[in-house]
């Protein structure tokens, strides 16, 4: 009876929290029903003691994709639900955390879920569950940001490696300083103490073993960071005729094409998918972020790269200098864990500037006199983007993000304009 139904749900939004609040399956059957008469999956309720939270965040503490689905069809908002989700800091919330992950991978929209990646880092090494924190540090959490503790109340000043330190966990340390965690950082401290690093911290309040361990593992790692960095043969002179047992043991797998050289390809990777994490988390312009976090899930070769860096440098207005994301590049691509990055490009850091990643893009190394002329600006003019292919420079980058996931997008530089190869009406030559 409509009349009875429409009397009985005076507040569909509130209706769909407390269902989901509730868990009762007789309440989640009627989800749909209050979805129907425009229930906001995203407005924040009390939910107990000092939490409150949403019908999304809700759905992903209960792990049901078919609840996630069904919210995120409606405007459910995958960031807020993830930020808002009620785990409240109980032990009983690990096989929730634990399927959550399984479920919001499952899904597009929760891919750049940054803050959940730190967040569930930083609870792993606090539970001493490694197989979480690897998992976490895959997914491309940072060992070296601050989190927001989700899972506790409040927010933490401590990175993951710092709270490792903190809390003397021996076993997470060899793997996040494997993804590229540094303990040359200076160390939180809750007393306002400033210009301690990690390992002063460790000297002066832990134990002798602890530090003795930690010194270990920054030396092995840095031998085995240096080794893969350099590309090149080892020079067994510098050494005179005894090599380390470390660095032999690392000479040996890099000739016989071991494991540790597969490892460091997937670090290198995971150090990538970081990287455009942090270029696209919180810019602007949303078309042209989507479009270079496409690149996220590409290969990491020279090819790719010039392509990334062509859509970075792509002017959307006319008039606007528009040099925000080519200044950020050049920022992460200075940062000492994404030295290979410039390896493969075959430069410098002092090389690596907004006009010298244009020359890269457009040519595939630095043209010097191109640059000193000005004219290289004019190879991303918005004016480039002719209208016979594309109704507008959004539209253009919404072609890159909607490419095949893992595939680069080739770039086409005509006398006058600028086309993804696929979509080549023209059907000419590409200038070399």
């Amino acid at each position: 009876m409509p009349g009875t139904l429409g009397k009985e749900i005076k507040d569909p939004t509130r209706s769909l929290f407390n269902a989901l609040k509730s868990s009762d399956p007789s309440e989640l059957a009627r989800i749909p029903e209050y979805l129907r008469l425009n229930a906001n999956p995203n407005t924040l309720f009390h939910y107990k003691r000092l939490c409150w939270t949403t019908a999304m965040g809700l759905a992903i503490k209960l792990a049901d994709p078919e609840l996630v689905e069904l919210l995120l069809a409606v405007g459910g908002d995958p960031a807020k639900g993830i930020k808002f989700a009620p785990w409240l800091n109980d032990d009983e919330a690990t096989e929730s955390i634990l399927a959550t992950i399984d479920v919001i991978l499952k899904f597009s929209k929760f891919k750049a879920a940054y803050i959940f990646k730190g967040a569930l880092l930083a609870w792993a090494v606090g539970k001493n569950r490694i197989d979480i924190a690897e998992k976490a540090l895959k997914m491309g959490a940072s060992p070296d940001s601050y989190y927001y503790y989700l899972f506790h109340a409040g927010i933490s000043n401590y990175s993951s490696i710092d709270w490792a330190v903190k809390l003397e966990h021996r076993g997470s340390i060899p793997l996040l300083l494997r993804y590229g965690g540094r303990l040359n950082l200076e160390m939180y401290q809750e007393n306002g103490e400033r210009n301690v690093s990690i390992l002063d911290y460790a000297q002066r309040r832990c134990d002798r073993e602890f530090y003795d361990f930690l010194l270990k593992e920054q030396q092995e790692y840095a031998i085995e960071r240096g080794h893969f960095q350099s590309g090149a043969a080892l020079d067994v002179s510098s050494y005179g005729q005894v090599l380390p047992s470390a660095l032999k043991d690392l000479t040996i797998s890099f000739l016989t094409g071991d494991t540790a050289v597969k490892a460091e390809k997937c670090r290198r990777q995971v150090l990538w998918a970081r990287l455009c994490d942090d270029l696209t988390i919180g810019f602007l312009n949303e078309g042209k972020s989507k479009a270079l976090y496409h690149y996220r899930f590409c290969e990491l070769n020279k090819e790719m790269l010039g392509s990334f860096l062509t859509v970075a440098a792509q002017r959307r207005h006319r008039g606007g200098g528009e040099t925000t994301s080519l200044c950020e590049i050049c920022h992460l691509f200075k940062k000492e864990n994404n030295s290979f990055i410039l390896g493969i490009l075959g430069v410098t850091k002092d090389q690596v500037t907004p006009n010298n990643l244009r020359s890269i893009a457009r040519y595939g190394d630095i043209d010097g006199q191109l640059i000193s002329e000005g004219k290289i600006k004019k190879e991303f003019l918005p004016g480039r983007i002719r209208k016979e292919d594309y109704a507008s420079t959004s539209q253009f980058f919404e072609a890159i993000a909607n490419t095949e996931q893992g595939r680069v997008p080739h770039f086409i530089f005509h006398d006058h304009h600028n086309v993804i190869e696929e979509h080549d009406r023209a059907q000419t030559l590409e200038l070399t």
